[in-house]
């Protein structure tokens, strides 16, 4: 009954006014403790009519009230509950004890002085006190109650002076740093939870321990961190370490400059230089070798410098030629000294727009073979580059442009043959080519190559024939293998494609017979087929049992997918 009389009247005894601020009192006998005014029924307000104080809050040791004087020992649980507008507190030494939740909100708090016979610090005491940055525990101070600094975003630093680490409980030091004084640092280490929760611990002393050094040294000096390059009377810096206290460094250095030679080496590519080399820039025009010069504050000294320079040179490469080899583009190129790798771009559906189709390692052959072309459908776009040992890819080579060749029935037994220019080489003269096989072609004619790009071949004695027509280079691609000749697509209206295709078992085999895809059952199996097109529409599905069998003989020209078995499909082109 008496609690509940007192939340529905005032919580003090008295108020009094010191710095401005009222301050509310309950008596204990000659003491007071310092409370809050009136708290709602809900516990949720401590002053229902009456203003919280704001700004610097000053507790006097002392109070007087009808003429007897009290001394002030204690705050009050609640005392400033969410008083969010106190930016300060100090407290006398008179009082021992913070109550719980005394200064619990108070979110503008930023310094608090507790007094030197301060004994405990209660539960959530500071909690929330989110703009406190530091808190010095004064050395009469015995124990930390639970949450007494949680949720205290800002506070940094805990300066803790009691000799004999403070009793902790909870979850309630919260702080990155520790600072005690040096001679208590053994017991804070051993003492659980002030040796685990600190990220950084320093120690304090009234008066720092001294190290003199005296030093002469030559050019410069490294000391404490810091490259002295002159002499110093006295020079004075703190150490600080963790869990030791600090210690004053003073030192004494004497420095004594001279030349001396250095021997260096170093390495660069092309595009890195320009390339400041202490205070000499080494330019694009210097290359591989040895240089001499005077550098300026090397190590705090001058020094000739003997320099061993290598450049990797960024080399633009380019392409030599882009042949035709068994119906696939087939591109050449001379190597560089140094490279790192080829990057080979292709032209796509746009003209101008090209996309890297391949990169070929340095110690690769400097060949490519372009599987994804169809140099009997269409001519092709080139250009390559290099990328250099520090990963820069140089410019692009000029463009390469592959030739086209079709041909055409003329009268009687004559063909007529019609081909695109070749770009990208130079070369004088053209080469016909004829054969009644795709492998067994014949030099029959050679042309100028004045803007001629068309030919006749008349009185042809045999129903297929195949085509292809070189152009010779002027300038070989490599002497010791003379590759002058550049090949066209073969054309025919017979077939191209696959020679033989065989599975690892052996069981059957695809070949091309005069001018049929044939399908050879070597098993006792049956061998399901499929013939699509390019759209991947399928045109057959066969389960093969005899020993031959001859694929869709009619089809009109085009490129086809062949399936056996469960093999990957394979490319087949009908030119008739």
């Amino acid at each position: 009954m008496m609690a509940t009389a007192m939340a529905q009247g005032n919580h003090y005894d008295f108020s009094a006014i010191n710095g401005g601020k009222t301050l509310y009192y309950l008596i204990n006998g000659s003491s007071v403790t310092v409370t809050y005014p009136k708290a709602n029924s809900a516990g949720t307000s401590y002053y229902v009519g009456h203003a919280k104080p704001t700004g610097d809050l000053v507790i006097p040791s002392s109070v007087t009230h009808n003429g007897t004087t009290y001394s002030v020992t204690a705050v009050d649980g609640k005392a400033f509950f969410y008083c969010s507008g106190l930016t300060s507190v100090e407290m006398p030494a008179t009082v021992t004890m913070i109550g719980d939740s005394a200064f619990l909100g108070c979110s503008g708090l930023m310094a608090v002085t507790l007094g030197e016979g301060l004994g405990s610090i209660g539960y959530a005491a500071f909690r929330g006190c989110s703009h406190l940055p530091s808190i010095v525990l004064p050395a009469s101070l015995q124990s930390i109650n639970n949450y007494a600094f949680f949720s205290c975003a800002m506070l940094k630093k805990i300066y803790s002076h009691p000799m004999t680490p403070p009793s902790v409980t909870g979850n309630t030091l919260t702080a990155d740093t520790l600072v005690v004084h040096c001679d208590a640092m053994g017991a804070y280490q051993s003492t659980f939870p002030w040796s685990t929760r600190f990220a950084t611990v320093m120690g304090f002393v009234e008066e720092l321990p001294q190290v003199r050094d005296t030093v002469t040294a030559r050019c410069s000096y490294l000391w404490q961190g810091r490259l002295l390059t002159e002499s110093v009377d006295s020079l004075a810096v703190v150490g600080v370490q963790s869990w030791l206290c600090d210690t004053l460094h003073i030192l004494t250095l004497a420095i004594e400059p001279y030349v001396y030679d250095t021997v260096d080496t170093l390495t660069l590519c092309w595009s890195m230089m320009p390339y400041s080399y202490g205070d000499t820039v080494l330019e694009t025009s210097m290359e591989s070798g040895d240089y001499s010069f005077l550098m300026h504050s090397r190590e705090g000294c001058d020094s000739t410098v003997a320099l061993h320079l290598t450049v990797h040179a960024s080399e633009q490469t380019q392409i030599c030629m882009v042949s035709v080899a068994d119906n696939h583009n087939v591109l050449m190129w001379p190597k560089g000294e140094e490279v790192a790798e080829y990057n080979i771009y292709r032209e796509g559906a746009t003209t101008g727009s090209y996309t890297l189709v391949a990169t070929i390692p340095y110690d690769s052959l400097s060949q490519w073979v372009d599987e994804t072309s169809r140099p009997m459908s269409r001519a092709y776009r080139y250009y390559i580059t290099s990328t250099d040992l520090c990963g820069n890819e140089s410019e692009a080579s000029g463009i390469h442009k592959t030739m086209h060749l079709t041909i055409d029935k003329g009268q009687g037994n004559n063909w007529n043959l019609h081909w695109s220019e070749y770009e990208g080489a130079s070369y004088s003269g053209y080469q016909i080519y004829r054969g009644h096989n795709a492998d067994d072609i014949e030099l029959i004619d050679e042309l100028p190559a004045d803007g001629i790009i068309s030919y006749t071949d008349y009185g042809v004695d045999f129903d297929t024939v195949y085509y292809q027509v070189a152009i010779v280079k002027d300038e070989p691609c490599t002497p010791a293998k003379a590759a002058s000749l550049i090949f066209s697509n073969i054309a025919t209206n017979g077939t191209l494609g696959i020679e033989e295709w065989r599975d690892e078992s052996g069981e059957w085999r695809v070949h091309v017979e005069n001018g049929r895809i044939v399908v050879e059952n070597l098993g006792n199996a049956d061998v399901p087929v499929r013939l699509y097109d390019m759209m991947g529409r399928q045109i057959l599905h066969e389960e093969i049992n005899s020993s031959f069998f001859t694929l869709h003989s009619s089809l009109p020209a085009g490129v086809y997918l062949v399936r056996v078995g469960g093999y990957p499909a394979r490319k087949v082109v009908v030119i008739r």
